[in-house]
């Protein structure tokens, strides 16, 4: 095909430079800032070929809508062609949730961008008016030749993409175009553009009949069938809506047809809670049942229901007597034990509300969670008391025997019978990451924790015969799942060994015949990369990954560590809806989706909503923010009321005050076969090794510190996983390790940035809000200097350590390992490659406190230095 003249030749010199100057000036202005893709949520991830196979799916629309939407266009003096652009527009930014949505259409034979603003809610006339000028303005800039134009822009954006725009739309119309518009106004299209470079392209023809056939060509690699087939039909209800209404916000317009109705929820369809047994109730009925069964076991020792009942009720005993009763708060806090799963049953059995906290948690924070409870109890399992804490009594427990060591009672009660809980009374607290820099308490209720309980019991088909394991941290929700799920249905519940590290823990799945894993796919990458070559788990029945995006590398991985019979399953829900609400059975490694896999389908009396803007059920394909719907939500938040009327509320599609959803603040989609697919988050939250923390929270405690006048704490994938960086504008002089020992004695080791940057000032948007992606380009080690290297044996041994597991070719003695890429993760593995190096275990909290290679060999020095005293007092003659 020959090019128009004026694409064959170059407008910089020579007579024509002013125009191609002012045509550039043009470009540039409208270009500024624009997204550099449309960020269309595909069925499958992009790769470097995604444009090898394309296919094409048609639908036609009625003559009548044909000529409404022509006559629409006349009335705000823009074109079929304006009017059927506006409303793809629209319908790709449902798809992508942006409101800046960038176009593809060829004007006079060149291609060229169409920017299109879905900002400020207008309606589809105001869209119209607004696409139709920018069309008449590009017709008067087309002289610039798009190859000229992506020469001088160099827009970024990944390579294997179409710069500056992915969508094409052109009109093909048998009519000329009423009223009767300049040729610049009418875009012809007897160049045809090459559509299969595009991911998609929506060719339309106006028939004679004024019909009018949709011809959607799509990268076949990128979008399954019956996603582009729901496309078009959603096209079609669009401009049905925009003709019939165009008056009404475009947001207002919904994109739920009548085929997508068999597969998406029925929010207005009631929701209808049954009654199950509780905890403590489940648990004494397998206590009656099977007394003598084995219920806990850790290393060589067993527990039988009947050992744990009589341990469960000598402290709710004890904590009627110190005056704890029903809807009292009860601290507790000790490492996984018998004495602290007794402790754990006999708050609930007690009728009080359980706090469970971790023993590792910095004092400062452990402060303001007491602050928010005001606890009546307290138990510490092997633990010393706890400061700051003012509770009327405490108990101390035998992790061993689970028996009551030492009652401190200020105001006994007497023996009075117990109080048990109801259905609808408070069960338990635990705390999440606030924005405001304090964590956020959620109140769990009781039927909804039975409710979760009984889905997994039959879903799993748990029964005597399994092992459970228990891996979670005392201070998250999970762990009423892993303790509670086998001590409810009669099985086993196995505490691993003290200081177990990642890379026996596969090892010991398989020697403690485990049969049901819950796991985050953090954990689960790291036990397979540290875990001995050749180590499977032929035991396992069910792996559930949950707490974070699961991905198919790591389904396939552990496919190859399990047996055929054991089953791998994708869990979500967030705490504040009491553990998981959707679930997706992984297929066999060929029917994996590539990439982030999906959260799949809700649990009994639930459903998981996605909604748009106005709380409009979105349709298949949209992109929404994911609600949960269902009666056993949690009771919500302690002390954040703000946060609890903007998360919790009524189901708007219902005028029902029980009927309640609550706002998880995530961005999902469903695919065309009713399947959830989870796409990130409307916030800055971040998931890290499964915990969930807001970087709000990060920086407004890391703002409190007397030398920092500013700061700005963000997230950024690094290798493949998410990590926290700090910028800081000093008010005084300060050092990162300073910064970073404030703020580990506030927050989580997990919530401390790995690397601090200082910056003369926080880069700022157009907009006036901190510019991330600027910040990030200024990232860096701080306090880069030349390094001493390191000295002795052990300095080098460690130093190779680091090296090899930051994949660094040197690391200075002094070097802080934080800021060359050191994360949690990273520590399990550094810590067990120096337990296989030296014999010694340490725990992160080690790593974080000797976060240098001289500090970390002084205090590796220590503990072997009392290792071998300890041999030599051994030795000494008695």
């Amino acid at each position: 095909m020959e090019l128009p003249p004026h694409m064959s030749r170059d407008f910089r010199d020579g007579p024509a430079a002013p125009l191609w100057q002012e045509a550039l000036r043009y470009w540039r202005e409208q270009l500024a800032g624009a997204p550099p893709m449309l960020t269309l949520p595909a069925d499958r991830p992009r790769s470097a070929n995604v444009r090898d196979r394309s296919d094409s799916e048609t639908v036609v629309l009625p003559p009548a809508l044909g000529s409404a939407l022509r006559s629409l266009g006349h009335g705000e003096g823009a074109t079929l062609f304006m009017a059927l652009l506006s409303a793809y527009a629209v319908l790709l930014g449902r798809y992508s949730g942006q409101t800046d949505v960038v176009l593809g259409s060829p004007f006079a034979g060149n291609m060229l961008p169409v920017r299109v603003s879905l900002s400020g809610s207008p309606s589809f006339k105001a869209l119209l008016r607004r696409v139709r000028d920018r069309v008449v303005e590009t017709q008067a800039h087309q002289e610039l030749p798009f190859e000229q134009l992506i020469e001088e822009l160099r827009p970024r954006g990944p390579h294997q993409q179409h710069p500056v725009f992915q969508i094409l739309f052109e009109l093909d119309s048998a009519r000329p175009e009423e009223p009767k518009l300049s040729d610049s106004q009418v875009p012809p299209t007897s160049s045809r553009p090459e559509r299969g470079r595009f991911d998609l392209s929506l060719r339309v023809e106006e028939g004679e009949d004024h019909a009018l056939r949709c011809h959607c060509s799509y990268a076949a690699d990128l979008f399954e069938v019956g996603t582009i087939r729901h496309l078009l039909q959603q096209y079609r209800m669009l401009l049905e809506q925009i003709t019939a209404a165009p008056e009404q916000p475009i947001e207002t317009h919904s994109l739920v047809h009548p085929e997508a109705t068999t597969v998406l929820p029925d929010p207005t369809a009631p929701l209808v809670a049954a009654s199950r047994p509780l905890v403590f109730q489940a648990v004494t009925a397998r206590w009656i049942q099977t007394p003598n069964a084995p219920a806990v076991v850790q290393d060589d020792r067993s527990w039988t229901y009947e050992q744990l009942m009589t341990a469960v009720r000598n402290v709710a005993r004890a904590l009627e007597a110190g005056g704890v009763g029903r809807g009292h708060f009860v601290v507790v806090t000790g490492e996984p034990s018998f004495g602290l799963i007794a402790s754990m049953l006999g708050i609930l059995l007690a009728g009080a509300v359980m706090v469970p906290l971790d023993p590792i948690l910095p004092e400062a924070r452990r402060k303001v969670m007491f602050e928010q409870v005001a606890p009546r109890g307290c138990i510490l399992v092997d633990q010393p008391a706890l400061t700051g804490v003012s509770a009327l009594a405490t108990l101390k427990v035998d992790p061993l025997s689970g028996r009551v060591l030492a009652p401190e009672v200020v105001s006994p009660i007497g023996n009075a019978e117990m109080d048990p809980p109801g259905q609808n009374d408070p069960a338990y607290v635990f705390f999440t990451s606030g924005t405001t820099g304090v964590p956020k308490g959620v109140l769990g209720v009781h039927h909804a924790l039975a409710h979760f309980l009984a889905w997994e019991a039959e879903t799993l088909g748990v029964g005597a015969e399994d092992r459970v394991a228990l891996f979670s941290s005392i201070s998250f929700d999970v762990i009423l799942r892993d303790t509670f799920l086998p001590l409810t249905t009669g099985a086993t519940l196995v505490l691993p060994p003290a200081n177990l590290g990642p890379d026996r823990s596969l090892d010991w799945l398989a020697k403690a015949d485990i049969t049901i894993l819950h796991v985050t796919p953090s954990r689960a990458r790291l036990w397979a990369e540290t875990g001995e070559q050749g180590i499977t788990a032929p035991s396992l029945r069910w792996v559930c990954f949950s707490g974070e995006a699961l991905t198919d590398a790591v389904v396939r991985r552990w496919r190859s560590l399990t047996s055929p019979r054991c089953r791998l399953v994708n869990l979500y829900g967030p705490t504040e809806a009491t553990m998981v609400k959707c679930f997706h059975l992984l297929p066999e490694n060929d029917g994996l989706v590539p990439g982030v896999q999906p959260i799949g389908r809700p649990m009994w009396e639930t459903q998981i909503l996605v909604l748009g803007e106005r709380d409009r059920l979105c349709g298949i394909g949209e992109v929404g923010e994911v609600a949960v719907r269902t009666p056993h939500l949690t009771l919500g938040y302690l002390n954040a009321q703000h946060e609890q009327a903007e998360r919790f509320g009524p189901n708007p599609f219902r005028s029902d005050p029980v009927d309640r959803i609550y706002r998880t603040g995530d961005l999902g989609r469903y695919g065309a076969d009713g399947t959830l697919r989870w796409l990130g988050r409307r916030d800055d939250q971040l998931k890290i090794n499964g915990f969930r923390l807001e970087p709000d929270e990060v920086t407004a405690t890391l703002a409190r510190h007397p030398a920092v006048r500013a700061c700005a704490v963000i997230g950024y994938q690094h290798d493949s996983r998410t990590a926290l960086a700090a910028f800081v504008v000093r008010e005084s002089e300060v050092e990162s390790r300073e910064l970073r020992a404030y703020l580990g004695e506030r927050l989580l080791a997990v919530m401390v940035p790995g690397s601090f940057t200082f910056v003369p000032h926080l880069p700022l948007t157009n907009t006036g809000k901190i510019d991330r992606q600027a910040l990030l380009a200024l990232r860096q080690g701080d306090d880069e200097t030349v390094e001493a290297l390191p000295s002795g044996p052990v300095e080098e041994a460690l130093a190779r350590i680091w090296c090899e597991v930051l994949g660094l070719e040197h690391l200075g003695r002094h070097e802080d390992v934080f800021t060359r890429g050191a994360q949690s993760l990273v520590i399990m593995r550094v810590i067990a490659r120096i337990r296989a190096r030296f014999g010694i275990a340490l725990t992160p909290r080690a790593i974080f406190e000797a976060s240098t290679v001289a500090e970390l060999a002084d205090a590796l020095g220590h503990a072997l230095a009392d290792r071998v005293a300890a041999l030599e007092t051994a030795d000494e003659p008695a």
